[in-house]
């Protein structure tokens, strides 16, 4: 819960404080909340947890869990339980009862009142209940919020103050979702072993490839770099798309409309400056790059948002409106090609980099459907406990199957996309993503507690490359799931049959916020700056080696799509892996 507020970024990274043009109303607002909830919570807060396995009860209470959080020592039932878990546990859980996380108080109600944070919260309340067992909803959401208020941060101990009445907790049903945790933990851990031993297996039988005599996708391309920031204004949608150009310069041998465009399309309340850096090194290499913004789902509206403008920190409607949005710069960069770049764009030879919500918006460029019956049932089944990205896919319920169907999203000026943890899985089901054309690059992380690798990444990707061919319905137990060192594949692979790949880069977060909630969890202390630098030249190499291939038809860089080519591009200690398929066993149903 607390990773998905998080996600949204904290009041320091925003605005300051109650900032003067919505102050006044900001806190009239939150002064009003806090009281009626301090009010409350000073009538009865929580002071026994109750822990209910059938008949049998077992009680904590809370200054029983202030001193184990203080001292480590225990007393009482909570002893009981403690004599239960290896000592590297008690030592996680003493630590997670006081890990401090950075939330704002306003943001934290504000998300309890969106659609998302209200589906989170009841999921949550099934596990976390009143006293007298009833969903423990209401009781989370002024909890949440008034222990965010705290000065000193938010901590497990003061959300458990905070909560309005004693909690109960029933056991059976938190061993299973401990139990579901560990398997996905292990799955994950167990696949990402088999695709590192699978790279291995193929860069072996690959023919050996002398990377020295290559060019260097590592390395700045040769040409000088210019940045122009455009405004375009979309009549028809009324829409207005501020958008960074990335433009080399030109050359004698850079023919008519021949140079590539990339565009990239960020993730959710996020920056255009976020993949400056990328726009750059691309542009190095002869690629014009486009870094727009979205309206309605970047860092202006999650302000917004959070500044209480706005209701939601995006609308559904930008399923179809961030595509949209990439089809109108492309409209716009061929419009002006003569006049502002000599006609040498190629605007009919485009690719698209996106980075989680982007990575959505560049598969429903390349034709992935929205299939609104396969969504359902997928929010109707499914936990977004150990999925936070089906809070967002979910939302996509509120559009009308009409304006789904109007809608025509596939731009075939796309030949190429490369997608960074995309969210995809219950929006687009295996008959969506069957309807992708062309090259992808998929990139996906195995720290991933907002698209997890196992539950949301490999299922997606796999409809991509043959198992889009059976629903998910039609599977049956007598479906024979190819294995992963089949050497019919490992040889398919080896001779570059495929131009769908999956790069695993191991070791690295979904974002900064999943990585600093992990190492307050496990009491690690990660360098972000270092893992953001390893992060950044991942995709600074694979993007320039797979829109080469794909976008400028270079094929001097076909090598590094390969295993060989993984290997040589791999930084210790966060590996690259490589594959272009995974079989049927290695999805996780949950």
């Amino acid at each position: 819960m607390f990773q998905l507020l998080q996600s949204f970024g904290s009041r320091k990274r925003l605005r300051p404080y109650f900032r003067l043009r919505f102050g006044a109303i900001t806190l009239s607002i939150f002064s009003g909340m806090a009281s009626s909830l301090l009010f409350a919570a000073s009538a009865q807060a929580a002071e026994r947890i109750r822990l209910r396995f059938g008949l049998a009860e077992l009680v904590v209470t809370q200054q029983e869990l202030e001193t184990f959080a203080a001292t480590g020592a225990a007393s009482g039932d909570l002893e009981i339980i403690l004599s239960r878990l290896e000592p590297d546990l008690q030592d996680q859980f003493q630590a997670a009862l006081t890990a401090n996380y950075e939330l704002d108080p306003v943001l934290a109600n504000r998300f309890s009142y969106t659609r998302s944070g209200e589906q989170l919260l009841t999921e949550v309340g099934e596990l976390i209940q009143t006293e007298s067992g009833l969903n423990g909803f209401k009781g989370l959401r002024a909890a949440l919020t008034l222990a965010a208020a705290d000065p000193e941060g938010l901590t497990i101990l003061k959300f458990i103050e905070s909560f309005p009445t004693d909690i109960q907790l029933d056991i059976g049903q938190a061993l299973q979702l401990g139990g579901r945790f560990r398997s996905l933990l292990a799955d994950t851990q167990q696949t990402v072993t088999q695709l590192k031993a699978e790279t291995v297996a193929i860069a072996q039988i690959e023919p050996t490839v002398d990377f020295s005599t290559l060019p260097d996708p590592r390395a700045l391309g040769d040409r000088t770099v210019s940045m122009e920031t455009m405004t375009l204004f979309d009549e028809a949608r009324d829409r207005t798309i501020p958008v960074d150009i990335y433009t080399p310069n030109f050359l004698e041998t850079d023919a008519e409309r021949s140079v590539p465009v990339i565009v990239v399309s960020n993730g959710l309340g996020a920056r255009r400056d976020r993949f400056t850096e990328l726009a750059n090194h691309l542009a190095s290499h002869g690629f014009v790059v486009a870094l727009p913004d979205h309206p309605g789902s970047d860092r202006e509206r999650l302000s917004d948002f959070y500044d209480g403008l706005e209701s939601e920190n995006f609308e559904p409607a930008e399923y179809i409106d961030r595509p949209l949005d990439i089809s109108f710069i492309l409209d716009e960069l061929a419009r002006t090609n003569a006049a502002q770049f000599g006609n040498r764009l190629n605007p009919e030879q485009a690719g698209v980099f996106g980075y989680s919500f982007g990575g959505t918006t560049a598969l429903a460029l390349a034709g992935a459907e929205i299939d609104l019956e396969h969504l359902q049932q997928s929010c109707e089944t499914r936990s977004s406990l150990f999925n936070i990205s089906l809070l967002y896919q979910c939302r996509a319920l509120e559009l009308s199957e009409s304006a789904i169907a109007s809608a025509k999203l596939k731009d075939d000026r796309i030949k190429a996309i490369y997608t960074f943890v995309p969210f995809s899985r219950s929006l687009y089901g295996p008959d969506g993503m069957a309807k992708v054309e062309g090259p992808v690059l998929w990139e996906a992380t195995d720290k991933d507690i907002l698209t997890p690798f196992v539950v949301e990444q490999l299922p997606a990707f796999g409809w991509l490359t043959g198992l889009e061919e059976m629903s998910e319905e039609s599977r049956s137990e007598e479906s024979q799931p190819e294995e992963f060192q089949s050497e019919e594949r490992l040889e398919a692979q080896s001779e570059g049959q495929s131009d769908r790949y999956l790069a695993v880069t191991t070791g690295l977060p979904h974002a900064r916020i999943t990585l600093e909630v992990l190492d307050r969890l496990t009491g690690q202390d990660n360098d972000w700056e270092g893992i953001r630098a390893i992060a950044e030249n991942y995709h600074q190499r694979l993007n320039t080696a797979f829109f080469k291939v794909h976008l400028a038809g270079d094929e001097t860089y076909r090598p590094y799509l390969q295993a060989q080519g993984a290997q040589y591009l791999s930084q210790e200690p966060y590996p690259l892996t490589w594959t272009d398929s995974v079989s049927e066993e290695s999805i996780l149903e949950e």
